[in-house]
This record gives C-alpha cells, structure tokens and sequence, in this order.
C-alpha cells in the first residue's frame, strides 16, 4: 500500500510505499515458574517492557511477597524475587495489577488487569536428611550377615528414591512420602572393605531432579570389614621352659581388645609386652609340664 499526507495549505507529499505491517491491538498473556526457593520467573507470549513501578504491579498468593523485580525492556521474561516460604514445593498464584504498574508490548497493549496464573513447581528437592548406621553392636562398623540402614528426609514429597549401597541397590522403605530408610545385608561377595559408599537419585512429584547425594549428612559412616583379624604370639616361645614372670607377647593384624588365657580356664584382657603369665587365671598352682596359651 501506500500513503500520503497533505499540509493545511494543500500540499500533497510524495507516496511513501509501505510494503506490509502489523495491527496488534492483543494484550501480551504469561505463564509462571518457581524456579527457586526465593525465584519465580515470569514468561510473557511476546516482547515486553515494564515501568520502573514493577514491583508494585505484581502480586503473590501462598504467603509469598514481591521483593523485588527486574524491570525487562523488549524482554519476553522477568524475574520476581521473593519472602515467605522457604521450602520446595509450594505453588503461589501471580497476579498483575495494572494500576500499580505497566507492562507493554511493543505496540502498546498492556497485560490485562488481575490476570492471575500458578507458578508452578520448578524447584529442585533436597534431602536435609542422609544417615547411616548398621545393627552391628558398634553401629558405625559392619560385617558379614549385619544390616546397613540408609534413612532420608527430603525438603518435600519425592517418589521413592533409588539408593545404592556396596554397589548394590538397597531395598527402600517408604515410611511417608518425605521420609524413606533402604538397607542391604552385608555379603561375602561384598567389596570393597572401608566405608561403605552410597548414593541417592531422587525427584519431587512434578520429576523436579535433585543432586545425586553421595554423603551423609552429619558425617557418619558405616565401615564394612569382613576380614577375621590374625594373632600370632611371639612370647613365650613354643619350646620355652618359663616361670610366672615372664612376658606374654603377641602381634595383632588390626586393633582388636585381645585375652588371654591358660588351658582354656577364664580369659584376662592382655596387652602384649605388659601381660606376665602370673597375671592369667589358673597359672599359679600350675604343676611342671606342658600348658597351652
């Protein structure tokens, strides 16, 4: 098409070829997402500008406040900084209010007053809660046969979670849709020996994904050891014709709380290079002859 003005006095200008353009009269619409605990991020259907009045013309359901917003210029997002809940599944409703602010497309058409959507969940769960223990009578050291229990809380409602312990995949237990234990029973096979890792994969109800979790949360640890310790005594010698005072030595192939005794008769606690055979039971009185220690 083309167009043509004329002055007051008549006078016609030259046509100006226009070769296409857009009627927009349609007011921009958006969508929400908390993408953060203290984050929702506003997404517009087209290009918008905002007055330095944005903060005020945003409003939030939940308990949520504005706190603050970024003011976009030929943007299709802007980004609302919030207070209140702190935790990782609430969905607050967004409402613009028009008379406390304008945002505008290009062409000058504002979002519609009270126009109001759900942010929804895009906030990554967390587990605030990772611990291990085993049924062993020290609960910080496995063996063969023992049970290893793994117990998580999440910051919210997860699917159950699948936990790995040893290598293997432990048994999960829900006790509520926050809260789960997963346990194996140590094996031969199992390897290897030291701390037992582990890892969690997790994801909220809207398969929000959190961060693989590969430690405890208050640092403890279960240490799996399936090998028997080996004692060897080095004195008295086999062979040696002692008396009462002489010293009971022995090597010991990890620290263990070792005793001692004479024929079988009742066990002492011994420390090698301190323990006397006159400190067992049922050495004194001993006839002359062979004994066994």
């Amino acid at each position: 098409c083309t167009i043509q003005v004329t002055d007051g006095a008549g006078n016609a200008s030259n046509l100006l070829a226009v070769s296409a353009f857009t009627v927009d009269t349609t007011a921009p619409t958006f969508t929400a997402e908390r993408t953060g605990v203290n984050t929702i991020v506003v997404t517009f259907n087209e290009s918008v500008s905002a007055s330095d009045t944005a903060t005020a013309a945003w409003s939030l359901g939940s308990g949520f406040i504005t706190s603050s917003v970024d003011q976009p210029s030929a943007a299709t997002t802007l980004t609302i900084t919030t207070t209140g809940p702190s935790d990782t599944f609430s969905t607050p409703t967004v409402t613009y209010l028009a008379a406390s602010g304008s945002v505008l497309d290009l062409a000058g058409n504002e979002v519609v007053n009270l126009t109001t959507v759900t942010a929804a969940d895009k906030v990554v769960p967390t587990l605030p809660v990772v611990t291990i223990v085993s049924n062993n009578s020290d609960t910080a050291k496995a063996k063969v046969g023992d049970l290893v229990t793994l117990t998580i809380n999440s910051s919210e409602p997860i699917a159950v979670p699948t936990v790995n312990l040893l290598g293997r995949v432990a048994a999960v237990t829900t006790i509520n849709p926050s809260s789960y234990t997963a346990s194996i029973t140590t094996l031969a096979g199992d390897a290897p020996e030291g701390a037992i890792a582990l890892s969690v994969a997790f994801a909220d109800t809207q398969a929000n994904a959190g961060v693989s979790v590969t430690s405890t949360t208050n640092a403890s640890a279960v240490i799996f050891d399936k090998s028997a310790p080996t004692l060897a005594i080095t004195a008295p010698a086999a062979t040696a014709r002692v008396r009462g005072s002489a010293t009971i030595t022995f090597t010991d192939s990890e620290q263990t709380a070792p005793v001692c005794s004479i024929n079988a008769l009742a066990t002492v606690a011994c420390v090698s290079g301190v323990t006397t055979l006159t400190d067992l039971t049922g050495f004194t009185g001993l006839a002359d002859g062979a004994f066994t220690l």
